[in-house]
C-alpha cells in the first residue's frame, strides 16, 4: 500500500477525497485487511497530505465522508412508517 501511494507524491493536487473503507460485515471477518485498509490507508493519505502542504506551503483539502454505518439504522418503528 505504501509503495502505490507514493507514486501520488509527484503529482499536483490540493484535495483528497478519501472514499475507500472496509465496512463492518466484511472487516469483522477479515480484521487485519480491514485494519490495513482503515487505518493505515487512511493514515498513509493523511500523511501524503501533510507533505504536499508542507512542501509546496500551500493547505491540502481531505475529505473523509462517512457511511450509514457510523449512524445506525433507525428503530424497527421508524423504518414500518418509511414503508408506508
Amino acid at each position: 500500500m505504501v509503495y502505490k501511494i507514493k507514486t501520488f507524491y509527484d503529482y499536483d493536487f490540493d484535495i483528497i477525497f478519501h472514499l475507500a473503507a472496509s465496512l463492518s460485515s466484511k472487516a469483522e471477518v477479515a480484521t487485519e485487511e480491514a485494519h490495513r485498509i482503515n487505518v493505515e490507508g487512511t493514515m498513509q493519505l493523511l500523511m501524503l497530505a501533510a507533505y504536499r502542504s508542507e512542501k509546496y506551503g500551500k493547505a491540502v483539502k481531505f475529505l473523509f465522508p462517512s457511511s450509514i454505518a457510523a449512524y445506525g439504522m433507525p428503530t424497527l418503528d421508524a423504518k414500518k412508517k418509511r414503508v408506508l
